[in-house]
């Protein structure tokens, strides 16, 4: 600590300042006597006389990151110009102070009071306590104000929040300076063996999982893990390949948002399938509600699903605002329906300004007649047998399924559109790239999805531009994942784990249904960096092997130059896979394949018939053992955590490595 405070340089008076009296009594630190003998701050004679600035503290130096919740030593340097004098108190969570003689936390206020730099630097250590809970932890350096010790000047740095980074902000505009530690209870990570597609031959299947500790934000050294499968009883493994690394995944499961249209996106690529009754019962002539001949129309079409129609022929003759058809007008056309087949139509209409069926029989005397709207001032002439074509306004704006009433049959329309009585109408569903997230934080490039209700194909996370969609003639690659709102970050205050959410955009390499709002779906990633981003850990794992564990089992009777052999037990054999050896099998040749497996006892006699590929003389109750294919398959390998966050699971894909098949009904 603190030793002689020497001669002070705080005065550049032409008083004689002596760090002792005429009894030769030490003045206190940060004080000194006049030539009179009075006793006087530095500080004070500073602001009095003027003379040699203050003496500044530059800062502390630590480490910073998460203290293990099994205790530390750790090292604190202040920096400080020589002659400085500080005063150091460290809190706990409970309120205790930190005794820096005893080296303990107490609830007696302690602390380094009035120390003297001897030297820029002053170094202490701090031992940290094993707890069994997360807690925190405040470092207060206070500047000794009669001393004439102040702060270096504040400079603030800010976290992505927003919100103050208090030790990564530097300096203080005041006599303390505040750092803070968070000493975190241990995450676990559970390493687990699982298979993505979920295949019959996976069923019921028995899995071993194994776990890994570490402290929040602290790094381990290699730590071997043990995991396994074992199938059930009639289903077998075999070992295709070496098991890699970037065969482990992580998984996050987010709630989708509203769908986004993209520039030059067509969302509505494919029609459903016709079904039973799809046209119009009765004509619409007024209002927004359809019934269809269906019997249950929501079985077939959903809201938001876009209407169309099939366009309908006529032969007509006439000219000017009112047509005469060759036959009756009610069921070839509705009010507002576009009419093509001449030049002059199909100009107004490529245009915007189509002609339209103003009114069916006008004037109430001719059911053969209808009435035409002026098509913008474009005259056009109707040729006596010309055909003609009649388009719904369905198809020439945006009408949608906006609800259905409690009758079975209807459905009402997004805007009033009239139909003739059995027109067919055709229902598109909508599909979008793009979607709304409240929280898209961790989605990177390479992270899929699969398996979810309303998903439609394999898509994964890409961009616009990766699209190929006509946006604009932007040809700049857009951000994977467009944040949308400022982070969000929350400490657990049981393990002072931090988590961070962000509003964001992402866009699928396939459209989706539109059905996929609100949907809670799994986003899962491998290998290292899909994990450190879906997870928050940072893993390394290595010198992983896959070890199947060979079954044997006994003959049940004789064998005598046949490729029929019975045998105690089935369990683990796999067709064409299974080789059998033993001390009577002719090892001049390959060891015989199974090639069928009959008579297969599931149960727990577990017997079977084996044909084999080569005829075999053996013994009764022979001991065969069976190579290649097995119930349980381990895997071993190392992990190294670089950094932890809170417990999670991390799942190896057994589907690519393994395959497992079925060998009875």
């Amino acid at each position: 600590m603190a030793n002689g405070y020497g001669t002070s340089s705080s005065s550049g008076t032409s008083a004689g300042l002596r760090s002792t009296n005429g009894q030769k009594k030490n003045a206190p630190i940060g004080y000194h006597y006049m030539a009179g003998g009075q006793l006087m701050s530095d500080a004070e004679h500073l602001r009095k006389f003027g003379g040699s600035s203050y003496k500044i503290i530059g800062g502390i130096e630590m480490d910073f990151t998460n203290i293990n919740i099994n205790g530390e030593l750790r090292t604190f340097v202040i920096k400080a110009k020589k002659d400085s004098v500080f005063n150091l108190e460290i809190k706990d969570g409970d309120g205790n102070y930190y005794n820096f003689d005893l080296e303990k936390f107490e609830a007696k206020e302690s602390k380094l009071s009035r120390v003297l730099m001897t030297k820029d630097e002053y170094t202490v250590n701090i031992v940290f306590p094993a707890r069994s809970a997360a807690t925190q932890y405040d470092i207060y350096l206070i500047a000794d104000e009669p001393s004439a010790t102040k702060h270096a000047a504040y400079r603030e740095v800010k976290n992505e929040d927003g919100s103050v980074n208090i030790n990564s902000s530097s300096g203080s505009d005041c006599l303390m300076l505040r750092k803070v530690l968070f000493q975190t209870a241990d995450a676990v990570l559970t390493i687990t063996p699982f298979s993505l597609s979920n295949a019959t031959a996976y069923t019921s299947l028995t899995a071993v999982s194994d776990t890994v500790t570490s402290s929040i934000g602290v790094s381990t050294g290699k730590v071997p893990f043990k995991i396994s499968v074992t199938s059930q009883n009639g289903k077998a493994f075999t070992i295709n390949q070496p098991p890699r690394p970037n065969m482990f995944a992580a998984f996050v499961t987010r709630t989708i948002g509203d769908p986004i249209t993209i520039s030059g996106e067509d969302t509505y690529p494919t029609a459903r399938a016709a079904f039973t009754g799809d046209d119009v019962n009765g004509a619409v002539t007024s209002g927004a509600d359809v019934r269809m001949d269906a019997t249950d129309i929501s079985a077939n079409i959903a809201l938001g699903d876009k209407i169309t129609d099939t366009i309908d022929g006529a032969v007509h003759a006439g000219i000017g605002g009112k047509i005469v058809m060759d036959n009756n007008v009610a069921g070839k056309m509705s009010a507002g329906d576009a009419i093509t087949g001449n030049p002059q139509l199909d100009h107004a209409s490529a245009i915007g300004s189509p002609f339209t069926v103003r009114e069916l029989n006008p004037d109430g005397d001719n059911a053969k007649e209808f009435s035409i709207g002026d098509g913008n001032g474009i005259e056009v002439k109707f040729e006596d047998g010309a055909t003609l074509t009649f388009s719904s306004k369905v198809n020439r704006s945006l009408t949608t399924v906006a609800g259905f009433p409690a009758t079975e049959t209807d459905f009402t329309m997004s805007q009033a559109i009239q139909f003739r009585d059995d027109q067919p109408l055709t229902f598109s569903p909508a599909f979008y790239y793009k979607w709304s997230m409240a929280n898209s934080e961790g989605l990177v490039p390479g992270v899929n999805i699969k398996n979810a209700t309303n998903i439609t194909g394999n898509p994964f996370i890409t961009t616009e531009a990766d699209l190929n969609l006509d946006s604009g003639g932007d040809s700049r690659r857009r951000a994977r994942v467009e944040k949308t709102e400022p982070p969000v970050f929350t400490r657990d205050g049981t393990t002072k784990v931090v988590t961070k959410t962000q509003a964001g955009n992402i866009v699928f390499s396939e459209q989706q249904l539109d059905a996929l709002k609100d949907d809670s779906i799994k986003f899962y990633g491998y290998g290292k960096n899909n994990i450190k981003s879906l997870l928050g850990w940072d893993v390394e794992i290595s010198n992983v092997q896959a070890t199947l564990t060979v079954p044997t089992t006994n003959t049940a009777a004789a064998v005598d130059n046949s490729v029929t052999v019975t045998v105690d037990s089935g369990h683990g054999i796999m067709d064409d896979v299974t080789t059998i050896s033993s001390v009577n099998i002719d090892s001049s040749v390959a060891d015989p394949k199974v090639t069928t497996i009959a008579s297969y006892n599931v149960s727990s006699a577990a017997t079977a018939t084996l044909t084999l590929s080569a005829a075999q003389t053996l013994e009764d109750n022979e001991l065969l053992t069976l190579n290649g294919a097995g119930q349980t398959i381990t895997i071993t390998g190392d992990i190294t955590v670089k950094n932890a966050e809170a417990s999670a699971t991390l799942r190896l894909d057994i589907d690519q490595f393994i395959t497992a098949t079925t060998e009875t009904a």
